[in-house]
This record gives structure tokens, sequence and C-alpha cells, in this order.
């Protein structure tokens, strides 16, 4: 499985990736949502994981470009996953209209990135590793 972290904080995307890594998962990082659009447009993912503030293109704008399907095509389905500190129903309502089903609060674990993982993508039976 295939999967795009995008996080600005490089201990974040380095421990993430590795315990991803370790687990079997091919993972692609990006630093911003710019480079998240490019990484998009060069390969196909099985899900994203965004985290929703960095510099120079937050997590909400990058959603938004993705899920514009005439840009995307089919790309624009793919699950996001939004990586937040702000765990409260408020920031959960404004996923939800940016197009994000699925979440995970900051800091996590890799079981909870699999649970989250296996629900986005249907794929409940899944074992990493």
């Amino acid at each position: 499985m295939k999967i795009l972290l995008v996080d600005d904080e490089k201990i974040n995307t380095l421990s993430a990736s590795r315990l991803l890594e370790k687990h079997g998962f091919t993972v692609t990082v990006a630093t911003n949502g710019r480079e998240a659009l490019d990484k998009l447009h060069e390969d196909d993912f099985d899900c994203i994981f965004m985290d929703i503030q960095m510099p120079e293109m937050d997590g909400f704008e990058a959603i938004s470009r993705i899920r514009d399907d005439f840009v995307f095509g089919d790309k624009s389905k793919v699950p996001i996953i939004a990586m937040t500190g702000h765990c409260y129903e408020e920031a959960f309502e404004q996923l939800e209209k940016a197009g994000v089903k699925y979440y995970i609060c900051k800091p996590f674990d890799f079981s909870s990135m699999l649970d989250v993982i296996k629900e986005a993508t249907g794929q409940s039976n899944m074992e990493a590793g």
C-alpha cells in the first residue's frame, strides 16, 4: 500500500514513515501542501496523511485542490486522513466540510494509524508487515 505522508515537522515524518515502512507500507514524504500536490501529480497513492497546519500551503488548501476532480480526476477521491493537534468537534466539522472523513489526533501511535488506514481504505482485514 502506497501512502503519501504530508507534514512539515521532520521528526513527525521520520518517525511515522519509519513505522509505516517497517510494517510493509511504501511511504512518500512531502513537507507542505504544494509538494503534496506535485507528488500526487507524479504518482498514485492508496491514502494520504495530511497535516493541517503547514507553511507555504496548509492542509486545508491542499485538500481543496486535491478534491478538484477537474485537475486530479480519479485521484481526487483518494482517502485523506487529516493529522491535527486540534481535536475537538468544531475542528472535525471543518475537516468534513473540506472533504475529509478521517482524522487522527497528534500525538499518535502506529496502532491508531493502522486503524484509520483500514477504515479509510475499507480494508478491514489488512495486516501491515
